[in-house]
């Protein structure tokens, strides 16, 4: 979810489901605990009120190799866990390890 909302960045909650095929709510739930846990953030769009543009929060977009955890040579079983990380501790710890 992270990854897509980085390579998407700015793009709206419907965007996001429709890339990952999950249904709209279920998305919208998933994006709301990230927003609690602080690793992203959801913002009124300027074009169309009623849409949400969701983006990596700056402190999270701004960890050393965020980028590079999402390489193809990087995604090992231990990689693919940073893309199931729920809070910004655990993903800290597999960015540094």
């Amino acid at each position: 979810m992270l990854y897509t909302v980085n390579s998407l960045n700015g793009a709206q909650v419907s965007q996001i489901a429709e890339r990952l095929d999950l249904d709209l709510a279920y998305t919208s739930r998933i994006l709301g605990t990230l927003e609690d846990e602080q690793l992203l953030q959801r913002t009124i769009s300027s074009q169309d009120r009623r849409q949400r543009e969701v983006a990596l929060t700056p402190e999270i977009a701004a960890l050393p190799d965020f980028e590079g955890a999402f390489d193809a040579d990087r995604l090992t079983a231990d990689g693919c866990e940073v893309l199931f990380a729920t809070d910004s501790a655990e993903i800290e710890f597999w960015f540094n390890t």
